[in-house]
């Protein structure tokens, strides 16, 4: 199955616009309309597509409508059953090697273990949380050596449903979403994973999945029904679950939390899913909280040049570099994000760049947005 028919890149007609969008081509030679022509010209796909962010800017602008991040993904499922995939992974492959192992039916995560002091959950009821990978965030050691504390996204979306009156149930056996697998084109990886967690989440009798990553929530959302199968209970983003509750006066923030900040654009929340108001709507609603927009915000935001965890190399960090400068320039105290890749990559660049004295040091922070919320609420 593929997300869509490639011929749809053939109606390609060769304006470029994809290529004067792209934000990897500011630093690089690479094209999407190159790509586009190769493919057009003998239908054999260039070893760049491995180089796409996949972040859709260019498919916004594309006069045609064409979705080049589907035709970059069904090339890589192709190229990687033919034992040709051409990724530079980042870590040394540890997240694709945990999502192969989770795939092992035989072998079940304890995610309850991993659920800090202070806050309530349950193995069952009508809203579960689907916590995602960002535990494991803390066990690779380049992410200890940078000092943030990831376990901190998760303690602090729990913490603000408990506020609510929620107990969430928490799957101990959830299992990655499979967002890397796909996107590295292992397809049977990711169906594995993902028919595991439908299985477990239907099982478990749950009404209701939010999340708080913009990844696993566009896994869910988008590419379980196209790839597996859909499913029969409901899923929400934490920014729009909490956003209803705002509108119906059950989340009040008692306190002024002053603090300038500036509100950055995931891809998968932004341009693959549209998702650009709730996060800024409940930002607002703190008391005190400025909110700032970078001069490229919303559908023209930029990508922090990651995506599923490849490709971390001078080009990229060099789009971060630019990205964290366009934050600066704001003003703001804080970059707040949906995306906990987006927000170990920003703190990674900050990290690595303290080490070199010679270099720009920012003096942003960056802020999970379940995280910042808790913290203007004083939950944490």
């Amino acid at each position: 199955m593929t997300v869509t028919n490639q011929k749809v890149i053939r109606t390609c007609y060769q304006c470029g616009k994809c290529t004067g969008s792209c934000p990897l081509r500011k630093v690089s030679d690479f094209s999407p309309r190159i790509i586009a022509q190769d493919f057009i010209l003998d239908g054999k796909a260039n070893k760049k597509i491995w180089k796409c962010l996949t972040c859709d800017l260019c498919s916004s602008r594309c006069p045609m409508g064409i979705k080049f991040s589907d035709f970059v993904l069904n090339q890589r499922i192709k190229s990687f059953k033919e034992g040709t995939m051409a990724a530079e992974q980042a870590h040394y492959g540890y997240f694709s090697l945990i999502n192969r192992i989770m795939a092992n039916e035989k072998l079940t995560p304890n995610r309850i273990s991993s659920i800090p002091k202070g806050v309530k959950v349950s193995k069952t009821g009508d809203i579960l949380y689907f916590m995602g990978c960002v535990p494991f965030y803390n066990n690779e050691q380049h992410m200890v050596e940078v000092g943030v504390d990831y376990s901190k996204n998760t303690f602090s979306t729990i913490k603000i449903l408990n506020k609510l009156g929620v107990i969430p149930a928490i799957l101990d056996d959830e299992k990655c979403c499979g967002h890397d697998s796909l996107w590295i084109g292992d397809i049977e990886t990711f169906r594995k994973l993902g028919e595991y967690n439908i299985n477990a989440i239907e099982k478990s009798g749950a009404k209701l999945v939010i999340f708080n990553c913009a990844e696993g929530y566009k896994t869910f959302k988008i590419d379980y029904p196209r790839f597996i199968r859909k499913f029969d209970f409901e899923i929400t983003s934490l920014a729009e679950f909490l956003l209803k509750k705002i509108e119906n006066n059950e989340l009040e923030f008692p306190y002024e939390y002053p603090r300038k900040i500036t509100y950055h654009d995931p891809c998968r929340y932004g341009r693959h899913l549209g998702i650009y108001d709730a996060p800024r709507k409940v930002l607002q609603a703190i008391p005190g909280v400025e909110l700032i927009e970078m001069e490229n915000s919303r559908e023209d935001a930029q990508c922090c040049g990651v995506n599923s965890w490849i490709n971390c190399n001078i080009e990229t960090k060099t789009l971060r570099n630019l990205r964290l400068t366009e934050a600066e320039n704001t003003g703001a105290e804080i970059l707040v994000t949906t995306c906990p890749k987006c927000q170990m990559h920003f703190n990674c660049l900050k990290h690595e760049l303290k080490e070199e004295p010679s270099e720009k040091e920012f003096k942003i922070q960056i802020e999970d947005f379940a995280t910042f919320v808790a913290k203007s609420a004083y939950l944490i």
